[in-house]
């Protein structure tokens, strides 16, 4: 998907074609903007799921032997 930093620098370029001056100035286009939304929401519910993990087990049999978690973990 890439990252942040680059779906903006795509939808802001300076030109037309990237880097390239004689190809014409490039005009932001909405859905190029509004495409960059999505980025940011799944790069934050990532990040959020991961601060969400307080029990880390080796294997499976040891996480589902392991009955004594706090209730809201």
């Amino acid at each position: 998907m890439g990252s942040i930093v680059d779906h903006i620098n795509d939808a802001f370029r300076d030109y037309v074609t990237d880097g390239i001056p004689s190809s014409g100035l490039h005009e932001v286009e909405k859905s190029d903007v509004r495409a960059i939304g999505p980025v940011i929401e799944d790069a934050i519910a990532t990040t959020s799921l991961g601060t969400m993990i307080d029990v880390i087990k080796t294997t499976r049999a040891l996480l589902d032997a392991d009955l004594a978690a706090p209730a809201s973990s």
